[in-house]
């Protein structure tokens, strides 16, 4: 599962699925305020609109933003929600306040896998003294 550490703190990214009646009640209500309605099938075209995007092409998608915002706000309630906290509000304007500088994605385990061909372990350079058990 895809995953960004966000002020120091690492977190999953969040679907619909996380989310309660109450959070997606509240969160339209918060956002219609800030210009943008986030309803359950807003969340559901957006992820259908950046699906299958390579990484640039989802930096430079013109919804970049909201795609951002949303995905920062379900992995934050995706934490709570897991760890069995369901009454905590989860508020998307103090979600999204911090400075973008902060966030950074983390590879995917997939991309942490050994190559095709190769055995995931690193090789001794040549020169360098190679490790002995200890006699019993």
């Amino acid at each position: 599962m895809p995953r960004f550490r966000l002020e120091g703190e690492v977190y999953e990214f969040g679907t619909p699925e996380d989310v309660t009646l109450r959070d997606l009640l509240l969160v339209d209500v918060e956002t219609r305020d800030l210009g943008w309605s986030v309803t359950l099938g807003e969340i559901t075209r957006l992820a259908s609109a950046f699906k299958g995007l390579s990484k640039k092409e989802a930096a430079e998608h013109p919804e970049g933003a909201q795609m951002l915002a949303v995905t920062i706000w379900l992995a934050k309630l995706r934490k709570l929600r897991n760890e069995g906290d369901f009454t905590t509000r989860v508020s998307f304007g103090e979600v999204l306040d911090f400075p973008l500088s902060r966030f950074q994605p983390l590879p995917d385990a997939e991309d942490r896998k050994p190559k095709a061909g190769g055995s995931g372990k690193a090789k001794r350079p040549k020169g360098s003294p190679q490790a002995v058990a200890p006699r019993t």
